[in-house]
């Protein structure tokens, strides 16, 4: 029962972070579709621009690598008995997905840099989530859920924070 418990409780908090993942990637944090760019361009050359003048294409690799490692600390709780690989494809499946919609819905450029550094961080998720179960063995998705959670309350607060302090305002 408790056991149950724990994935259930997991599974929300992924579908959270689910929701925020498209949210971010889709929506890039906007609340009304007006504000969304269109863009329609596909980059199928890995690390393409990857080093620019100001910086920020480095710090976007980062940003996309930070991004899928609560993916892969989810797939690890989620589906802890399946091979990696299997979780790797579940991933690189997700941010596949995402580019195209991308693509398609001109909200985005949809970029082989982004798949392959979303496919990495969630690696790392996995592989941080193995290195947790075997320090705290059956409390390591306890203390996934745990940060999750904390993480689902201080993420708005930080970005409500960011909001007033730049004076940006949200439309809807």
């Amino acid at each position: 029962m408790v056991h149950e418990k724990k994935n259930r409780l997991t599974l929300a908090l992924f579908c959270i972070y689910l929701l925020v993942l498209v949210w971010s990637i889709l929506f890039k944090f906007h609340v009304s579709l007006s504000d969304i760019q269109a863009d329609r361009a596909i980059n199928l050359i890995p690390f393409q621009d990857s080093v620019s003048v100001s910086g920020l294409r480095s710090m976007e690799i980062l940003v996309n690598i930070l991004v899928f490692i609560p993916f892969g600390t989810y797939m690890g709780i989620l589906t802890f008995n399946r091979p990696f690989w299997t979780k790797v494809l579940l991933i690189f499946g997700t941010s596949l997905v995402l580019e195209i919609v991308q693509y398609i819905c001109s909200i985005g450029r949809t970029d082989i840099t982004d798949l392959l550094n979303n496919t990495l961080g969630g690696m790392l998720g996995i592989v941080i989530y193995r290195a947790l179960h075997k320090i705290l063995k059956t409390r390591a998705a306890k203390v996934v859920n745990l940060f999750s959670m904390m993480a689902i309350i201080l993420v708005p607060l930080f970005i409500a924070l960011y909001l007033s302090i730049t004076g940006i305002r949200i439309r809807l």
